[in-house]
């Protein structure tokens, strides 16, 4: 029974370490601050148009510099029982070609962006924009 509560003790650790970004939090002492977790904040958000016309996408801007692409629909909603909607199977792998750097389907609607470069908001913005035109 101790070794089964170490582990989900070990488990529930591992599970809020993966989901928080860690910073130092300066306190004045030479090893530099305790650790304190914290969630990225959205500081702006950019309306991706031609998508879905149930609901447009987004680039979200993060403060730690990720960037989140939000869909309303995966697949569009128009497409959502259609066949051609298995085209959206391999998407994070589509953006990824489309942009030049990893992406992470987080969710179904939400990919992850962890490190963008320069260029990355207008490749997404984009590759969005105009992909149903090449549908």
């Amino acid at each position: 029974m101790k070794a089964i509560l170490i582990v989900m003790g070990v488990a529930m650790l591992a599970t809020l370490f993966l989901s928080k970004r860690l910073f130092s939090k300066d306190d004045g002492n030479e090893l530099g601050g305790e650790v304190v977790a914290t969630e990225a904040q959205e500081v702006s958000t950019i309306d991706l148009v031609g998508f879905d016309a149930e609901g447009n996408p987004e680039i979200r801007i993060m403060s730690d510099g990720t960037l989140y692409l939000v869909f309303n629909f995966m697949p569009p909603s128009d497409l959502y029982e259609d066949p051609k909607a298995e085209i959206f199977e391999d998407f994070d792998k589509q953006i990824e070609a489309a942009i030049g750097v990893p992406v992470l389907w987080d969710d179904r609607e939400f990919f992850l962006i962890e490190n963008p470069k320069s260029d990355t908001i207008d490749k997404v913005k984009s590759f969005v924009e105009s992909y149903r035109e090449k549908m």
